[in-house]
């Protein structure tokens, strides 16, 4: 009996300094782990309020990733983002192109104040002598003067062809610039677009093999393509466009290698993070120096508008969005607390964006203890065009309704028809008028971006369906109504 007493005292002891042991664990969790999952519930809420359809998370801490993950589906077949799932990265990639020129002002090919004419000859713009005047740096700087629109020229082409960045390069011949050279920054794809070509034509490589070989190989990144139609078949993220707020999938938008080094890059964000290292470690990754810690110090040094060489430098962040019609992404980090964060996002679009873009630093705030930034709505002015050409093409078919029933009364009843030329004119002139001053105000607003119609269309449908819509019914139906008023009024009078 005694024994049997003494046996369940001790399993109560064991019981109760388990439960001890358990109470001492479990009130001390791992802080990383508890700030990782706050970050997944964040990340999680930002895609179902805004629909997008994927995304794909990483975070550095000094040299290390200490975080990886992936959310929801990466095409309509509802198969998982996984931190190797590949997307096209957008503007981030502005920076890889920086680096690699940068590898060969490291081994004295290239000269950053040198004028890029001494790299590629025949580099004309508009202005012949500006032409001269231009150097790499200014082009790292978007400082060049070329305008945004030159960037954005041939986005609605595709061209796989060889010849491609040689060949879009080539067609700035007709380029005039916005500014002097040097003397103002404008964002334009057109300067690392040259760029691109000048590590081409140095390196006797094509910049797609370049950037295999110096960047993507070193640095183990081993999810990265430089043919889209590759990257599918090894499962790249779908694109998605939002079509009034809802993502649809886009299969068959232009892809071009003349836009790659500008930022049409295809890697993971395992890959990225891979390459970030490299940036917040002086140029180092592992045993490897891929660029002198003076490399790093000029890629990273801001000159105007806070913009450095494929970087926007603010306050000890370091960082970069990328847009696609179809695909996002972001390169953060704070050389203050030595954290990083990848994301890419599998659904864009030029007004709608906002949201996905904020996930990144919001993210690099939680890592340090921070708010999340309070995303705004879906871009006010995206609701007001959307309203204001719905209420536009309302207004325009009840005009055609009603004109069409005058015209044909007129046609039966001469009595109806104006008889005196004052009415006349105002039938006919006044509302031409309108329709045409509404035709002008369309096609202005199509390039105040300095974007075509097509480029417009691919970057945002919805909006551009309806412009150009209401577009045809003014001009259309004003021409169509005065030749048949003109004909109906010339009529003899019965």
């Amino acid at each position: 009996m005694q024994k049997v007493i003494a046996f369940c005292i001790c399993l109560i002891g064991f019981i109760v300094l388990l439960g001890i042991y358990s109470t001492i664990t479990q009130a001390k969790p791992d802080p990383e782990q508890s700030e990782f999952s706050a970050i997944d519930s964040y990340i999680e809420s930002q895609m179902s309020t805004y629909r997008i359809p994927g995304l794909a998370l990483a975070i550095i801490k000094g040299d290390q990733i200490v975080y990886m993950q992936g959310y929801e589906v990466a095409n309509p077949s509802n198969q998982p983002v996984t931190p190797q799932t590949s997307f096209i990265t957008g503007s981030t990639g502005k920076s890889i192109t920086a680096t690699a020129l940068m590898m060969l002002v490291k081994e004295g090919k290239v000269n950053l104040d040198a004028s890029v004419q001494q790299y590629l000859p025949w580099f004309r713009l508009a202005d012949l002598e500006s032409s001269t005047k231009i150097t790499v740096r200014m082009l790292l700087n978007h400082m060049s003067g070329m305008p945004s629109s030159a960037g954005r020229a041939s986005q609605a082409y595709s061209d796989l062809s060889e010849d491609a960045l040689e060949e879009l390069v080539r067609s700035f011949h007709s380029v005039k610039l916005n500014h002097a050279p040097g003397i103002a920054y404008e964002y334009s794809n057109a300067n690392y677009q040259v760029v691109g070509m000048i590590v081409q034509a140095v390196s006797g490589q094509s910049f797609q093999a370049f950037i295999q070989d110096r960047i993507y190989a070193p640095l183990e990144m081993r999810n990265n393509y430089t043919s889209r139609e590759e990257a599918r078949l090894h499962g790249m993220a779908t694109g998605y466009r939002y079509w009034f707020g809802f993502p649809l999938p886009a299969y068959h938008l232009p892809y071009s290698y003349g836009q790659f080094p500008a930022g049409w890059y295809i890697c993971s964000v395992e890959d990225l993070a891979h390459y970030l290292i490299m940036h917040m470690n002086e140029g180092r990754y592992g045993n490897k120096t891929l660029i002198s810690m003076d490399g790093m110090a000029e890629l990273h040094r801001p000159v105007l508008s806070g913009y450095a060489m494929g970087w926007v430098v603010e306050d000890g962040l370091i960082s970069h969005n990328g847009g696609l019609p179809d695909y996002g992404s972001g390169l953060y980090f704070d050389t203050t607390t030595h954290y990083g964060v990848v994301v890419a996002f599998n659904a864009n679009t030029l007004y709608f964006y906002t949201p996905s873009y904020v996930i990144a630093p919001s993210v690099l705030r939680m890592l340090s203890g921070g708010e999340p930034i309070q995303p705004v709505v879906p871009d006010a002015w995206y609701r007001a065009m959307i309203i204001c050409l719905a209420v536009t093409l309302s207004v325009q078919v009840i005009w055609i309704i009603l004109s069409a029933y005058v015209l044909k009364h007129w046609r039966k009843l001469g009595e109806r028809r104006p008889k005196r030329l004052v009415n006349r004119i105002l039938w006919l002139a006044l509302p031409l008028l309108v329709e045409l001053g509404l035709t002008f105000y369309i096609l202005s607003t199509f390039q105040t971006n300095g974007m075509t119609i097509l480029t417009n269309f691919i970057y945002q449908p919805d909006i551009t369906l309806l412009g150009v819509i209401s577009l045809f019914l003014a001009l259309g139906w004003g021409v169509v109504r005065t030749i048949l008023s003109l004909r109906i009024l010339t009529r003899q009078q019965v």
